[in-house]
């Protein structure tokens, strides 16, 4: 159960540096989801800028609200010198060869790691050992994720829009 106070006081200080518009309160997650799923998230943030989320995940600690940004859950890098951005113009992996990768990607069973991109085994270890620092925490885990990231922890050939894939930690 959500403190109400914290949560009011949350809301309260985030106003000041994220606009109100962007601040939902019992947002249905439905409203944000391809196949209008989800039930009410107590606050949903809409940041702007790293600032901006950096402000309501202290302020979510400082009240001790729970709050969960994973990196590791992200799909595929086509650079694994990268973490996060598109390169600028003078970085060495540009659009062109991000986009023969992902092709690539799409089309075959396996990755090899060509040009620095990962592999199904990396995304695999990856999501993983990210989702195992939750085993026993919770009866359920629910993660949204692109096609790559379940073709890489399932071993699945292909996988349908939307479509939901139950997996056991081991």
């Amino acid at each position: 159960m959500i403190n109400k106070y914290a949560l009011t006081t949350f809301v309260s200080e985030l106003s000041i540096s994220v606009p109100m518009e962007r601040i939902l309160l019992d947002e249905p997650m439905s409203e944000h989801t391809t196949f209008a799923v989800g039930g009410p998230a107590d606050v949903l943030i809409l940041p702007e800028s790293v600032k901006e989320m950096s402000l309501a995940i202290r302020a979510a600690r400082r009240l001790d609200l729970p709050v969960t940004v994973e990196w590791e859950l992200h799909e595929w890098l086509y650079d694994c010198d990268m973490r996060g951005d598109l390169p600028t113009p003078g970085e060495r992996f540009g659009r062109e060869d991000m986009t023969r990768c992902f092709f690539y990607y799409m089309e075959h069973d396996e990755l090899t790691g060509e040009d620095n991109c990962e592999t199904y085994a990396v995304i695999a270890e990856r999501v993983l050992g990210c989702l195992r620092r939750y085993d026993g925490q919770a009866e359920k885990i629910i993660v949204v994720c692109h096609e790559g990231v379940i073709r890489s922890v399932t071993g699945m050939k292909a996988v349908n829009l939307g479509q939901v894939v139950p997996i056991t930690l081991e």
